[in-house]
């Protein structure tokens, strides 16, 4: 959950921030700001293009799914509120997961699309391979891990507190549920 903010999405699909100006600013480049491209003050209703479906937090970030499938973020950079890298492939999003510091984005087809500090879960590129058919995405803090249609898992994020389950990875079959 984000530190020192707060969204609250409204029945009519309008969104309202409030808490520390850092979270609750918006990185226009992500698609939320108005054609203006100017941040709104805090607790402005935003209006937005489509409906909110869900929103997601890191430590320091929020990520909003809307219902068309497509991706808006805010908050600390460092920490996801910048998905611009990786927007073009933030199209038909099923599910958007968190740890701390990253976010990890289901699509409908099973794959996913990952942002946010590299080391801490944001950079998916040494296991992108293998991320087809995931089913459902688990995290701790710093880490993810995929589990695929198939009952396998893939992990990335930090290596040290589980981004890398290679010394398990031949038990890790017919998994049903992962905890952290």
């Amino acid at each position: 959950s984000a530190s020192f903010a707060f969204a609250a999405l409204l029945s009519n699909g309008s969104m309202v921030l409030w808490g520390t100006r850092a979270q609750c600013e918006l990185e226009c480049v992500c698609g939320i700001c108005g054609s203006d491209n100017k941040r709104p003050p805090i607790g402005t209703v935003l209006h937005l293009p489509t409906k909110v479906d869900s929103v997601c937090t890191t430590i320091e970030a929020f990520a909003a799914k809307f219902i068309d499938g497509t991706v808006a973020t805010w908050g600390d950079i460092n920490r996801g509120g910048d998905c611009s890298s990786v927007q073009p492939k933030l199209k038909q999003v099923d599910t958007i997961y968190s740890n701390e510091w990253a976010f990890a984005a289901k699509l409908r087809n099973g794959s996913v699309v990952t942002w946010g500090s590299g080391n801490f879960g944001g950079d998916s590129s040494s296991v992108q391979d293998q991320l087809k058919n995931v089913e459902t995405i688990y995290s701790n803090g710093t880490a993810f891990a995929a589990k695929l249609h198939d009952g396998s898992v893939v992990t990335w994020g930090d290596e040290d507190y589980g981004g890398d389950s290679s010394s398990v990875q031949a038990q890790l079959k017919q998994v049903d549920t992962i905890y952290s």
